[in-house]
């Protein structure tokens, strides 16, 4: 018999691994879990590798301008609004109408990294949005996540 696993990424969002499959549920009651293969999950573990040097560089920028602002502050000046952006999208899995990206968004001098579902618009098929829910990565828990993967795949 299989063993179940469960990895907490905060006190209302966590990974289960069943039946060879990762079912990720998000912080936000009622959504349905993410699920990711095996392939995907592989796919998911290589986008952090690729995405830290895009968080890194993009943390230099938010220092940049935070000291920017502050010198603005300091000569009575009014701050410059924060630039929100997309910083990093990758897509992880598709299946048929769904696809599961990973990104880093930058928000009021912020970056969050996600994995979230997105839908294909009916009338324009290179249009997709975002589903409710989606995983949002603590900075903290990525190593952990790692090593949590490697114990579910090698069972």
């Amino acid at each position: 018999m299989e063993q179940h696993r469960t990895f907490q990424l905060s006190p209302k969002s966590y990974v289960d691994y069943n039946k060879n499959s990762f079912y990720f549920y998000s912080h936000i009651d009622g959504v349905k879990p993410i699920i990711l293969n095996r392939e995907a999950i592989n796919k998911l573990l290589d986008s952090f590798k690729d995405l830290a040097s895009y968080v890194t560089k993009e943390k230099k920028v938010i220092d940049q301008d935070v000291k920017k602002n502050a010198k603005l502050v300091e000569a009575g000046k009014d701050p410059l609004p924060p630039k929100d952006k997309l910083v990093y999208s990758e897509t992880i899995a598709e299946f048929k109408v769904w696809e599961i990206r990973q990104q880093v968004n930058k928000y009021n001098n912020n970056l969050y990294v996600w994995t979230k579902l997105f839908v294909q618009d009916k009338e324009d098929p290179t249009t997709y949005y975002p589903c409710k829910g989606g995983i949002l990565w603590p900075d903290d828990n990525v190593d952990g996540f790692q090593q949590y993967v490697k114990e579910c795949l090698n069972v």
